[in-house]
């Protein structure tokens, strides 16, 4: 671990975790530094990459004083390395920015400004901007955006009610560096819902800014971690998350109890959702895959079992595919005959 540098007052310190990324390392780094006023350091903590990420970050940190790089001995994955860097950061604001993402031009100045002048605020993000190969070219000059300040208790409760993380991406997130400190770093049993948790963690502790412009890139390619973990497993991460912050902040969020009951219900409700979705696209997983997503929503809510949209899906899997499609297109043709009948009788009693 590199020396922890001293404290900089209104200075930002970014953590640029790497594993195999070399080929993004470069534009990464630039991103936070073109443009950047303010005191701005850079650890890349590379866990032991087999590409040429060495090379590119030696060579960076060579060519700027601001910019430091750690390798590990051995890959402890992305978990243990967020924790490092937010154990080496001291200046005031504190970025957590993946190396094959980037900051928005002007991202890092806006954010640290809100901060400046919101001293309740712990955690600022900004609108996310998803691109694909190369990274698209962005005006540097600062325009005029609308801000927000959320009660922490009302950003919590929005979150349980959509049962999904609002904030895209964490290039698009600045924290004050003392509260994440006293918060405490990322949980190792949530490795994909680690971000969800973390901004709730958050916002139990302090309000939550909105800059109503973009402000982080994230890019999308083959090698993405988030690949792999869009099925079930990704609904068990969120709700572990979800229920993590009833365990450790209880006083804080007194009616976790009644919150967790609506997201198990939402989750509940989107995966009968999808699984009536897969079922009329012919199902890659077949009826074993469908069967799953449901007894999993039952797991989650026994109740579903009584929502209209579950029986739905039964009957439609009774009737199968073709015989469901047709069934679906009578009763529209009934339904708009229906309407037709109706409109015709209230002309005649005019």
């Amino acid at each position: 671990m590199p020396e922890r540098p001293a404290f900089t007052a209104g200075g930002v310190d970014v953590l640029v975790p790497c594993y195999n990324y070399g080929t993004f390392l470069e534009a990464c780094v630039n991103s936070v530094l073109q443009g950047t006023v303010r005191p701005v350091r850079i650890l890349i903590a590379d866990d032991c990459s087999t590409d040429q990420t060495p090379q590119i970050a030696s060579a960076l940190a060579a060519r700027h004083p601001n910019v430091f790089y750690l390798r590990h001995a051995r890959n402890i994955g992305h978990i243990a390395t967020y924790n490092d860097g937010i154990q080496w950061a001291t200046s005031a604001y504190f970025v957590l920015l993946s190396a094959d993402d980037l900051v928005a031009p002007g991202a890092i100045e806006r954010a640290a400004d809100f901060l400046d002048t919101h001293p309740d605020v712990g955690l600022v993000y900004g609108r996310t901007h998803t691109f694909f190969g190369e990274a698209p070219a962005r005006a540097c000059a600062i325009e005029a955006f609308e801000t927000a300040v959320v009660d922490g208790a009302d950003f919590i409760r929005s979150v349980f009610a959509d049962s999904h993380n609002p904030i895209a991406s964490p290039a698009s997130v600045m924290v004050r560096t003392a509260l994440q400190q006293d918060i405490g770093g990322y949980r190792p049993e949530l490795p994909h819902a680690g971000d969800l948790e973390m901004y709730l963690r958050f916002a139990a502790r302090a309000a939550i800014g909105f800059l109503d412009i973009e402000q982080g890139l994230y890019r999308r390619h083959a090698s993405n971690m988030s690949h792999g973990f869009q099925d079930l497993r990704d609904y068990a991460q969120r709700l572990a998350a979800f229920e993590a912050i009833g365990l450790n902040d209880r006083a804080r969020l007194p009616d976790h109890a009644t919150l967790l009951q609506r997201v198990r219900r939402t989750m509940a409700l989107e995966l009968v959702w999808a699984a009536s979705g897969a079922f009329e696209q012919g199902a890659q997983g077949g009826a074993s895959g469908i069967d799953e997503q449901l007894a999993f929503a039952a797991t989650l809510d026994p109740s579903i079992r009584r929502a209209r949209c579950w029986h739905s899906l039964r009957v439609k899997r009774m009737l199968g595919r073709v015989w469901a499609r047709r069934a679906v297109s009578l009763l529209s043709r009934v339904h708009q005959s229906v309407i037709a009948q109706a409109g015709k009788k209230v002309l005649v009693r005019e």
